[in-house]
């Protein structure tokens, strides 16, 4: 089994395959709703088995984890247990065009763009 299944963002945002998604028929909203709750479970054993593997190796304790989600659930401006990306668009120095808040590199050009350290550390400090 993956460790993202097909049906996830990463995905779909081409992260688990080389092809683009394939076109399904529009589904009923019932049947939507139970494949994103079954999405979300899925999501949060992911979650708290990488959270539990990282405590046990010894590479995090508990209450960094805890510090490392609070500053998480804050980039957004908001400390609710959330994370929305609301932050303006990044623009490409080399062609000055608009990419996502979090985007690593230019979907126009391939130019790198600057990523912001994460460092619980400087929580409300983000540039």
């Amino acid at each position: 089994m993956s460790f993202f299944p097909r049906h996830s963002y990463l995905h779909t945002a081409g992260m688990g395959s080389s092809q683009p998604p394939s076109k399904a028929p529009p589904k009923d909203s019932e049947s939507t709703i139970m494949e994103l709750r079954s999405e979300c479970a899925r999501l949060h054993m992911q979650v708290q088995t990488l959270a539990r593997l990282l405590i046990a190796k010894g590479v995090m304790e508990e209450a960094e984890l805890d510090e490392w989600m609070s500053y998480v659930d804050s980039l957004d401006g908001v400390a609710d247990g959330r994370l929305r990306v609301t932050r303006a668009p990044k623009m490409c120095p080399s062609c000055n065009r608009a990419n996502g808040p979090t985007a690593a590199s230019c979907q126009w050009c391939g130019h790198e763009l600057p990523m912001p350290f994460l460092d619980p550390g400087k929580v409300g400090n983000e540039e």
